[in-house]
This record gives C-alpha cells, sequence and structure tokens, in this order.
C-alpha cells in the first residue's frame, strides 16, 4: 500500500510540476502577446494614441512658432480629396501672392499635422512657391483609423501631385517631408512621378520601419524587440492590411527617378543618422543628390 501511496505521490508531483510550468509559459505567452498588441496598437499605428495628449508629449516643446501658426491661420485654405474606397484626405493649400507654377507638398512627422508645419511653408511661401500641406492618413482631418508610417501613403501623395498637375500641366513640383513625412514622400521615388516633380527632400527619415522600431522599443519601452515586434507585426497584417516589413524604403530609393535631398540631425536618438547614410549610399544621383548632417550648428555636406 505504501509502494502505491510513494507512486501516486511521485505522479502527483510530477502532474503539479508540469502544471505550473505550463501556467508560466501560458503566463509568459499571453503577456507577450498582449503587451506586443498593446504597444502597436497604442504606440504605433493607432490614431486614437496619436490624438492623445500623451502622445503629442512625445514631440518636445512647440513644433511651429505662434507667429507661423497665426500666419497659416490667415492665408491657408482646406482642400480636400474624395477617394475610390470612401475616404477622404485632407491638406491646407497656400497660394503664393505671386503667381508660380512652383510647388512644394510638405509632410508632417508622426503625433503632428499638417498646421503644424506652419514654420516650413512660411519659409517655402517666402521664397516664391506655392505650398500644399497634407494631413497623412491617419492624421489630423485625413481619414483611416491608422497611421501607416509610409507602408501606405504612396498612391494618397501621387493623388495630391496628380492634382496639382492637372490644376498646373506647367507646374514644377518638389516633395518634402519630416520623420514619418519624409519616409512617405520616398516612397513615391520609383513610382514613375510625372516629369513635372523635379526632386525629394527628406528630413529624418527611416530606411526601414521594422528597425525604427525595433530600435525605439528596445531603447525607449524597455522591451526586446523579439518576440513583441513578431506579435505587432502580424496584428497590424491582420487588422490593417498592410506589414511593418512592407516599408523598406532602400530598395526604393536605389531606383529613384528623381533627385534627393536627405537630411537629418547627428544626435538624433528616435531614428539613428544611420538610416540617412544607408539610404544615400545607395541612391542613384539622378542629377544630384546631397547629404546633410546637423550637428549642433555644425552643416556637413556630401556631396
Amino acid at each position: 500500500m505504501d509502494k502505491v501511496r510513494n507512486i501516486l505521490s511521485k505522479a502527483f508531483t510530477k502532474r503539479m510540476i508540469v502544471l505550473y510550468v505550463a501556467v508560466i509559459l501560458v503566463t509568459v505567452i499571453l503577456y507577450q502577446i498582449v503587451t506586443s498588441v498593446m504597444l502597436c496598437n497604442m504606440v504605433m499605428v493607432d490614431r486614437a494614441f496619436m490624438d492623445s495628449a500623451v502622445a503629442k508629449d512625445l514631440v518636445k516643446g512647440e513644433f511651429a512658432t505662434a507667429e507661423g501658426r497665426a500666419w497659416l491661420n490667415s492665408v491657408a485654405e482646406d482642400e480636400y480629396i474624395e477617394k475610390d474606397d470612401g475616404h477622404k484626405l485632407h491638406a491646407l493649400r497656400v497660394n503664393n501672392e505671386h503667381i508660380t507654377s512652383s510647388y512644394i507638398i510638405i509632410y508632417h512627422p508622426v503625433t503632428l499635422t499638417s498646421a503644424d508645419m506652419a514654420d516650413y511653408a512660411y519659409h517655402f511661401a517666402d521664397i516664391g512657391f506655392n505650398v500644399l500641406l497634407p494631413d497623412l492618413r491617419g492624421c489630423g482631418e485625413s481619414d483611416y483609423t491608422d497611421i501607416s508610417f509610409g507602408a501606405t501613403d504612396t498612391e494618397d501623395i501621387m493623388l495630391w501631385v496628380n492634382k496639382i498637375v492637372e490644376a498646373d500641366p506647367e507646374a514644377t513640383v518638389f516633395l518634402f517631408g519630416v520623420g514619418a513625412g519624409g519616409t512617405a514622400v520616398l516612397t513615391t521615388c520609383d513610382e514613375g512621378l510625372p516629369e513635372n516633380v523635379k526632386g525629394i527632400i527628406e528630413d529624418s527619415g527611416y530606411d526601414s520601419l521594422k528597425d525604427a522600431f525595433k530600435n525605439n522599443i528596445e531603447k525607449y519601452y524597455n522591451k526586446k524587440s523579439f518576440p513583441a515586434l513578431l506579435i505587432a507585426d502580424t496584428y497590424v497584417k491582420a487588422k490593417y492590411g498592410w506589414s511593418i516589413s512592407d516599408v523598406n524604403i532602400n530598395e526604393q530609393v536605389h531606383q529613384s527617378t528623381v533627385p534627393i535631398l536627405f537630411i537629418h540631425g547627428g544626435k538624433d536618438e528616435i531614428v539613428p543618422v544611420s538610416h540617412s547614410n544607408d539610404m544615400y549610399e545607395v541612391c542613384p544621383a539622378i542629377g544630384t543628390k546631397h547629404l546633410l548632417i546637423m550637428v549642433y550648428l555644425l552643416i556637413l555636406q556630401k556631396l
């Protein structure tokens, strides 16, 4: 009888150990899934979070000056594009006081909107450009519930370009963007842009969204990027239909059909300067290419 009890006791103990181990593994897996989805939904791509006060705090200081905003409010007009999928795109338009066929389309970083690019708009208007300031999809007054960080913005940018060219066939157009806006405009560089588009200016963009997220997850959220990024990517693809891995700008820059100016802060911690360095190296230099690395007040130009 004692032998039976010992056997049963050992079997029970083994089962308990297996159960405990299973509970721990399931807990760890569920934790990874839940936190990865939350990380993705709240910090990466969800419009509700990007419009929140918490997200606004990620951008230190005021991006546009009060004077710039006041000027933009006094001169800008709203423009919209109704898309075939039922969504609406929004932009602020500033027509230069002098008749000109020079245009620049300016895209904002994540957590910001078109109005936050007021100072940029003033500068370009002052030197003779008509200025268009679109809201990236999922931002400002543009529809969609997700911010795609350049994954799905190409079509929208092309719509704005074509709208300008249709209205003014003699238009000379430049594309300019900062952060995610910079990456977004780069997604068009191999898209057979109209001859009217003469160049692209990107400031602090990233060549790989996956690498950019990996860097920020590990640095700012103190979390291993694996398996968090893999789970988050699976979630994004299931919910929004695009993948974080879709944004690989080097491949597009390598086939660029227009000149590109790359600008990056030498001390940028969110998107390391290596991203612009890598894009510059693969750029085929159609006509010319430039790389500006900003280090405090020193500008180093690489031709």
